[in-house]
């Protein structure tokens, strides 16, 4: 095409583009399908302000458009603000109603939206890719590993042929359909136009994906499907990579699994891991994109490494990181799947710092915190400043101040104040600014409003003070609760006057006799309550033992007429047998006329 041609026919492009977004702000059914389906215009387009068609039809109240462009492939997904846009800017909740109705393709746990946005990452980028798939003239871009592990298709395919490019010549695959198909494969979603979806269940089929053709089976209105069962699928197939990749020597995270060994005789590793003698054959492409640390590493790098030649892999190892934690970290960056145990949380913790693992930190530091007893709350504390944990930090703070009078048992903690008093002794720093203390303080004194609590913070503080002046040997005090020995007696004003000793005994005994009917109350409504429930549960239990008495009588009336009914046939069937007999017998006994 000449450079006239070329740019005559980006003009005639780009005033289809302008009358198909007048034709759907026209709400024109009739011309947005010809532009659609004669000028092969893509339904998910944008004109110049990133509106997409079905987000015109939607404002623009246009019922008829809104739903032919559901049909026909426009993607709506509930969690991404285009969709958003769409549904808050509709005209009539008649168009809302319409777009509920297609809500129900994309169902995905909340847990997962993340993995979901990574995999779609993963899908568009594309970094490493080691196969070029020629399908009609077209080439796609993929991982060997990923196609064996998700499709026995490809991993048959490319058992038997090596080469960097594939020409795929069955009939059932074709380019506007293996795109879609592949989009699937990497993410678990599928988005189809209604022309295609005859096609896309056969190649669905072809390939074994039994359930995505099952589900488009099932309900033909659906054009964008990314259901949980389809990604649960998905993370399985990535499993049979993790448990591929882990030493033997290392117990693997999803198990042993015969059914992926015997689909998958390669798995396509393209780098190794040395982690304590314990090789990992691993997949670069999973640890592109989850961390910036393997990113650096991998990429920022690759020319460091040493060529490669035939099947050598290159080989990095790992310090300061035990195999077992390496395990929970594969799993992680291929399924969003790993485990948090009492005994792997810190390693954990450190590791997912080392790596920059966001999602694992936190997680992390949420479950350790269920975990903290006066054994290992310092260690967790330590742990916690060190990795820059403040919500951790907060909270290992706030259980030695709670639990002071057993923590001030253990010989640690002691050790333990004398170090958080070093920025005191070598740099001078007032005491009544070192983080630790003035947070520690903070939970002693919280939410100590009565006389009960303040006396109980008083005594903490007393033993505190011990400590630091008499153990320690610091000139310092800490300011304790100004209260009386006893507690004080309640003073009641009432408009200007200041209730007597006497009034204010006889409030508080009404207030309590009140306040213990109303308990009384209570509970005999409770008493009640439970009566009832009691007595329906009763009612209930009788009647279904009566309906399994009436059930077993039924049964045992339908067996004795069963038996009835054989004992009748066994008598005919002797009866028979018997004359049978006889008519053989006398058979036997008559001459023939011929030997008489």
């Amino acid at each position: 095409m000449s450079d006239k041609q070329s740019a005559r026919y980006g003009r005639e492009k780009s005033q289809d583009l302008k009358d198909f977004f007048r034709s759907v702000r026209l709400g024109d059914v009739k011309s947005i399908s010809r532009f659609i389906e004669g000028k092969g215009i893509n339904v998910n387009t944008t004109d110049n302000w990133d509106n997409t068609p079905l987000y015109l039809a939607c404002l623009c109240g246009h019922l008829n458009a809104v739903k032919y462009l559901l049909q026909n492939g426009a993607r709506y997904d509930t969690n991404s603000v285009d969709s958003q846009r769409c549904f808050l800017s509709s005209l009539t909740n008649d168009i809302r109603q319409v777009l509920k109705q297609y809500e129900c393709s994309l169902i995905v746990e909340s847990t997962d939206l993340k993995y979901v946005e990574y995999l779609q990452q993963l899908y568009e980028r594309q970094p490493g890719y080691d196969i070029e798939l020629e399908i009609q003239g077209q080439l796609f871009l993929a991982h060997r590993c990923i196609l064996s592990v998700r499709c026995r298709f490809f991993a048959e395919l490319f058992q038997h042929n090596t080469n960097g490019r594939i020409a795929l010549t069955k009939k059932c695959i074709c380019a506007d359909i293996f795109g879609p198909i592949l989009h699937f494969i990497y993410t678990g979603r599928l988005d189809i136009e209604k022309r295609q979806r005859d096609k896309t269940i056969a190649l669905a089929k072809f390939l074994q994906f039994n359930n995505l053709a099952e589900i488009l089976e099932r309900d033909k209105s659906l054009h964008s499907i990314q259901h949980q069962q389809l990604l649960k699928d998905l993370k399985k197939d990535f499993g049979c990579l993790v448990t591929s990749a882990v030493s033997p020597s290392v117990a693997a995270p999803h198990g042993e699994n015969e059914a992926c060994c015997l689909d998958v005789k390669k798995t396509y590793p393209d780098i190794i891991f040395e982690v304590q003698g314990h090789s990992f054959k691993c997949h670069k492409i999973f640890f592109y994109g989850r961390s910036e640390f393997f990113r650096e590493m991998l990429i920022d790098k690759e020319d460091e490494q040493p060529p490669v030649y035939g099947d050598y892999l290159p080989s990095i190892k790992l310090d300061d990181i035990t195999a077992d934690v390496f395990v929970q970290i594969i799993s992680f960056l291929y399924t969003e799947e790993y485990e948090v145990t009492k005994e792997t949380c810190i390693p954990l913790m450190r590791a997912s710092t080392q790596f920059v693992l966001p999602a694992i930190k936190k997680k992390c530091s949420e479950e350790i915190g269920k975990y903290i007893d006066p054994s290992n709350v310092l260690d967790i504390y330590k742990t916690s400043v060190e990795l820059d944990i403040p919500r951790l930090i907060n909270s290992c703070t706030k259980y030695m101040a709670n639990e002071y009078e057993q923590m001030i048992t253990f010989p640690e903690f002691e050790m333990f104040i004398r170090k958080q008093l070093s920025p005191l002794m070598n740099q001078g720093t007032p005491f009544d600014q070192i983080s630790f203390f003035m947070d520690f303080q903070y939970y002693l004194r919280h939410e100590c409003s009565m006389w009960e609590e303040q006396k109980a913070a008083n005594e903490k503080l007393q033993k505190l003070n011990y400590l630091l002046t008499h153990r320690i040997g610091l000139d310092v005090s800490i300011p304790l609760f100004q209260i009386g020995h006893s507690r004080p007696e309640p003073v009641i004003i009432v408009g200007h006057r200041v209730l007597s000793k006497e009034e204010v005994r006889q409030r508080t005994d009404n207030t309590y006799l009140k306040r213990r009917q109303e308990e009384e109350e209570k509970k005999r409504i409770q008493e009640e309550e439970e009566k009832k429930r009691i007595q329906i549960a009763e009612e209930v239990r009788h009647r279904r033992e009566n309906e399994e008495q009436k059930h077993r009588q039924e049964e045992d009336e339908k067996n004795r007429i069963k038996n009835e009914e054989k004992e009748r046939n066994r008598k005919v069937y002797e009866e028979l047998k018997r004359r049978q007999e006889e008519d053989n017998n006398n058979r036997n006994q008559t001459v023939p006329l011929s030997q008489g």
